[in-house]
């Protein structure tokens, strides 16, 4: 009843707020990230006279998104920026004022928009683990809400119409924004070093990126895992870190496992005695400033298992690989079958010694993945004739 309440008057403070055309409003989950962050870089660089307004849950990060907004802009172009906590009044209402809105996980659950404003999904990378009303052991009643979605396939296009319950017209194959910076490397080595040193990582080594998804079943009390939890070690052969640990040593890498804010492993001690494994927990993460792309475009390779982050990787043509995903304990349905990635060739599945022996000799090679017979397998995830992202959406929305 009170969801009833809340979209009833939302839709009117709707129809009676006028729209300004000249702000934008951006929302992501966690604060200040991800795709909705990438748009903003590029709106804020290459479109003038608007006011950037973001919505934040945390109004600690105020701060340094005024103080990155000073570097990032340019003072001729006359943008503005204001920031607003997400669950206040003031926040509400501005978001409503914008003609514009990109978000990556949803606004405000009850708010539709009215006739006027363009409120885009950005999401937060195309589905491999079903979401939405796909998520057939925990739907959502109410799926995100977006007047456009974005897809980075033809193939993940009708992904996203069905899980949003949207028409495909209402999907656009676009690209996502934060693959735009992926694409658009090599990338300056002070830069490189810059951020390294803030994460606090060797920069003279190979950078393999780790980035295991989340379980949510009881594990019981399993050595290394937070009582309740699984996690990617469950996965996993004891020894596999350990085997790891030494073939990143041998070919001069650092595999730096950051974990996912969900993972019950941020709240116990990493294992101990690795020396080329650096396990970066997301307390850690957030008091780093780091965006989390910047840093995927100086990697040079990839681990991960059920994560979007493997279709973003296919446009860096650097080694993906998929490690510790075992099918049978995992709750979740998948929108593309593992045989299906298995199959691709656009992956290395990293099931025992010789498949990891063989990536990390590919990654301290920097040998890029074939360009010939994965290439269609390729585009049916992620269209390599996508070029501009932002633009493209930009174009859309007529921004």
């Amino acid at each position: 009843m009170l969801y009833k309440i809340l979209e009833i008057f939302d839709r009117i403070v709707q129809l009676v707020l006028p729209k300004d055309a000249n702000a934008v409003c951006y929302v992501s989950s966690p604060d200040y990230t991800d795709n909705a962050f990438y748009m903003y870089r590029h709106i804020l660089q290459n479109r003038s006279n608007l006011c950037h307004v973001w919505l934040v849950a945390d109004i600690s990060i105020a701060d340094r998104i005024r103080k990155e907004f000073d570097l990032l802009s340019n003072p001729d172009q006359y943008n503005s920026l204001l920031v607003f906590k997400k669950h206040s009044l003031s926040g509400y209402f501005r978001h409503l004022r914008c003609r514009n809105v990109f978000h990556t996980h949803g606004a405000y659950s009850y708010s539709r928009a009215e006739a006027g404003r363009n409120v885009v999904n950005l999401w937060h990378g195309m589905p491999i683990k079903c979401i939405g009303r796909l998520n057939l052991v925990s739907p959502n009643p109410r799926p995100t809400f977006g007047t456009l979605h974005i897809a980075t396939s033809h193939l993940f296009k009708y992904i996203i119409a069905a899980a949003f319950n949207a028409p495909p017209e209402k999907v656009l194959v676009s690209g996502l924004p934060r693959c735009d910076f992926l694409k658009s490397g090599p990338h300056k080595e002070a830069a490189r070093s810059a951020l390294l040193k803030r994460l606090g990582i060797c920069g003279d080594r190979k950078i393999v990126l780790w980035m295991p998804t989340y379980r949510t079943e009881d594990a019981g009390s399993s050595a290394g895992t937070a009582a309740g939890f699984r996690s990617f070690l469950n996965d996993m052969k004891p020894e596999t870190l350990q085997k790891i640990d030494g073939l990143a040593s041998v070919n001069n890498c650092t595999v730096v496992v950051k974990l996912h804010p969900y993972d019950g492993l941020n709240r116990v001690d990493p294992p101990r005695g690795l020396k080329s494994i650096r396990f970066i927990n997301s307390l850690e993460w957030a008091k780093s400033g780091a965006q989390l792309y910047d840093f995927i475009a100086i990697t040079d390779g990839l681990i991960s298992d059920v994560s979007s982050v493997l279709i973003d990787y296919l446009v860096t043509a650097k080694p993906a690989a998929i490690l510790a995903f075992d099918e049978r304990m995992y709750s979740r349905d998948l929108t593309i079958p593992v045989d299906l990635l298995r199959k691709s060739g656009c992956f290395h599945f990293l099931g025992d010694d010789v498949s990891l022996q063989n990536y990390f000799q590919k990654v301290a090679a920097v040998e890029s993945c074939g360009e010939s017979e994965d290439a269609a397998m390729r585009d049916l995830f992620y269209d390599s004739r996508l070029a501009d992202s932002c633009g493209s959406i930009l174009q859309e929305i007529g921004l």
